[in-house]
């Protein structure tokens, strides 16, 4: 062994013996999630669905964060990010195919079960395929107005769109429980959304322009103060107004794609290449 190969086993040594405490942060928010999601199985046994709906909310935030504090402390990992995907499956696959079973599709017997398998199943498919897609694309790969959607509905999302039926039932003191074949229909529903190849919009990819920041700082004003005066209410709307926005988003991407398909072949003077998929 050289002497240039022991320099580098020591560095590497010593990099594991000192592990930064910042490095950290990020999987412990990660494994907050995880027991936060999973918690929601408990309240809804426990008949606290209100409670249950909230943990997942809460995983749901959390989730959105762990990845942030990753790039910012740059503490990112491929430990991290097999880690975020497992909780995920848990806590929006397997915590709300659970709740809206023990709260309204046990009435449906074997059916019942049914339909939580296959939206666990189509999540977790979801997200092995998006964990695929992150490992073979690469900034060369990847154009960049693709960064700006999904393939299929992400799976908080798809957690929070299962549990819809639920938030309306909170929202107008609806007994929802009365009503399986509505929660069946979300739920099948949702998770056929998630293995779609349906794009949807990415808030990581999304550009405003300055005269938009004034409105849009009124608008979320104006949902802030719905959301603490009315929680369940302003849910509702947001969650129905990710649906509407699934048919702006594929028109987007159509167009996105037709305006990338027209500026290389002129580059490329006619020749129509195919769309990296």
């Amino acid at each position: 062994m050289d002497a240039k190969t022991r320099k580098r086993l020591r560095k590497q040594k010593k990099k594991l013996q000192s592990f930064h405490f910042s490095r950290m942060v990020p999987n412990m928010t990660t494994l907050i999630a995880l027991c936060t999601g999973l918690s929601a199985i408990r309240f809804a046994m426990q008949e606290q669905f209100a409670i249950a709906v909230f943990a997942i909310i809460i995983a749901a935030i959390l989730d959105m964060m762990d990845g942030r504090i990753a790039r910012f402390l740059g503490a990112s990992s491929h430990f991290g990010a097999e880690l975020d995907s497992l909780s995920d499956s848990i806590c929006f696959g397997v915590s709300p195919a659970i709740m809206i079973y023990i709260v309204s599709l046990y009435q449906l017997g074997n059916i019942g079960w049914a339909m939580c398998l296959f939206f666990v199943a189509c999540q977790t498919l979801r997200l092995a395929r998006f964990n695929t897609v992150n490992l073979m694309d690469t900034e060369e790969t990847t154009d960049l107005w693709k960064k700006k959607y999904f393939t299929g509905v992400p799976a908080p999302a798809g957690a929070m769109l299962a549990l819809l039926p639920l938030i309306f039932g909170f929202a107008f003191d609806i007994p929802m429980e009365k009503f399986p074949l509505i929660h069946s229909i979300f739920m099948v529903g949702t998770a056929l959304l998630m293995v779609s190849k349906i794009p949807t919009f990415s808030l990581k990819g999304l550009q405003i322009k300055t005269g938009h920041i004034l409105p849009l700082m009124l608008v979320s004003a104006l949902f802030i103060v719905i959301l603490v005066t009315h929680p369940w209410l302003s849910l509702l709307l947001f969650w129905m107004m990710y649906l509407v926005s699934i048919p702006f988003s594929i028109r987007s991407y159509s167009h996105n794609a037709k305006k990338y398909t027209l500026t290389k072949n002129n580059e490329t003077g006619g020749s129509a290449p195919l769309l990296k998929k």
